[in-house]
């Protein structure tokens, strides 16, 4: 099975990072998931590219899908290939991106397998069992260095303002 997402309330950054998932099971058990992700040069907002800067609210998002079943047994469903051509202004480059995607959760997958058959499920389980414990101490670390403690006035983001820019068109941007 091939899942993918793009909706940021899914778990994506933005719409334009699009997400491609795929199981891997040994003997009928999950044991992991390859999981790939890039960013796509359109995502069919009413501005073009991959991130509609003036946007003056989520309407502008673009082109956006929860995690759904986009193909099995290694084939994406042609219903998914007509999404990208009818919501995209180049639905071939994001074809090929998420074919792309794909062939790296397969390469993952294949890989994963192999190792197993090399070394043995237990061994496995138990390499990836450290590997994400190492991630999560990490993570943990990197949050103590950067926010605590701290005092914080502002986020990292710079504010755009659309008074006068886009509102003409779209009033509520000048909100």
């Amino acid at each position: 099975d091939i899942f993918c997402n793009n909706d940021p309330r899914c778990g994506c950054a933005h719409p334009a990072d699009c997400n491609t998932f795929v199981p891997i099971f040994y003997k009928d058990e999950l044991i992991a998931w390859a999981a790939s992700i890039n960013h796509i040069l359109d995502v069919g907002a009413p501005i073009p590219g991959g991130i509609p800067l003036y946007a003056p609210d989520t309407t502008f998002d673009g082109f956006l899908y929860p995690t759904l079943k986009a193909g099995e047994n290694f084939e994406y469903f042609q219903w998914f290939d007509l999404m990208w051509k009818r919501r995209t202004r180049v639905p071939t480059f994001n074809i090929l991106d998420e074919r792309a995607r794909g062939a790296g959760c397969i390469l993952l997958r294949n890989r994963l397998l192999e190792m197993v058959a090399e070394f043995g499920i237990d061994y496995v389980k138990d390499a990836m069992s450290e590997l994400v414990e190492l991630a999560r101490r990490e993570v943990r670390d990197r949050i103590k260095t950067l926010f605590v403690p701290g005092r914080y006035r502002i986020a990292n983001f710079r504010p755009i303002f659309y008074k006068g820019i886009w509102d003409k068109m779209f009033p509520q941007s000048a909100k």
